[in-house]
C-alpha cells in the first residue's frame, strides 16, 4: 500500500477518531483489510497481519 492508498482509506473515517497501530516486530503488508474500526471508535491500522482482528473488532480486546 503507498500513502495515497492509506489516505484514502483513512478518509473514510471521522476524521477526529484516534488511531492506533498495532505490532510486534514483524513485517507484514497493510492493505484495505488491516484497517478497521474498533467498538469503541478507535481506527486501527493492523501491522500484525491481522492477528489481533477477531478479539478487537468482536470487543474482547478494546484498544484505548
Amino acid at each position: 500500500m503507498n500513502i495515497e492508498e492509506l489516505k484514502g482509506i483513512l478518509n473514510l473515517y471521522d476524521s477526529n477518531a484516534q488511531v492506533m497501530v498495532t505490532w510486534e516486530s514483524i513485517f507484514c503488508e497493510i492493505d484495505v483489510d488491516s484497517i478497521y474500526k474498533a467498538p469503541n471508535g478507535v481506527i486501527v491500522i493492523d501491522a500484525d497481519g491481522n492477528f489481533y482482528k477477531e478479539r478487537i473488532v468482536s470487543g474482547d480486546l478494546i484498544p484505548k
